[in-house]
C-alpha cells in the first residue's frame, strides 16, 4: 500500500482522468472512516441503529393501523438510518478496496 504523498506524486505523474477520480473518492472514504472511529461517529452509528431498530417496531407493530402515508415515513426513516450506518460502517471496507484499485491502475500505468 502506498502512501497518500506517494500515491499523489504517481498520480501528477501519470495525469489520468481515471485515477484522480478514485483518488477523489479514497479522500472521501478516508474521511469518513476517521468519522467512523471518532467518538461523534460511534454515536450516530450508535442512535442510527436505534433508530431503525425503532422504525422497524413501529412497522411490525402497527402496519395495521398507520395511514399510507405514515407508513411511507417510516420506511423512509428506516431507510435513510439504514443508509448512514452502512456509509459508516463500510467506510474501511471502501477505503481499501479503493486504495488496491487505484494502486493497480499506478502501478500500470508507470509499467506503460
Amino acid at each position: 500500500m502506498k502512501s497518500q504523498k506517494n500515491r499523489s506524486k504517481a498520480l501528477e505523474a501519470i495525469n489520468d482522468e481515471h485515477a484522480n477520480e478514485l483518488n477523489d473518492q479514497l479522500e472521501k472514504f478516508l474521511d469518513l472512516e476517521a468519522l467512523a472511529k471518532s467518538q461523534g461517529g460511534k454515536l450516530l452509528i450508535k442512535n442510527a441503529r436505534k433508530d431503525v431498530i425503532y422504525a422497524i417496531e413501529r412497522l411490525a407493530n402497527g402496519y395495521a393501523d398507520h395511514t399510507h402515508p405514515q407508513l411511507l415515513a417510516f420506511c423512509a426513516t428506516l431507510k435513510s438510518k439504514l443508509d448512514l450506518m452502512r456509509t459508516l460502517t463500510r467506510a474501511k471496507t471502501n477505503k481499501e478496496l479503493t486504495e488496491k484499485e487505484l494502486d493497480t491502475l499506478i502501478a500500470d500505468a508507470l509499467d506503460e
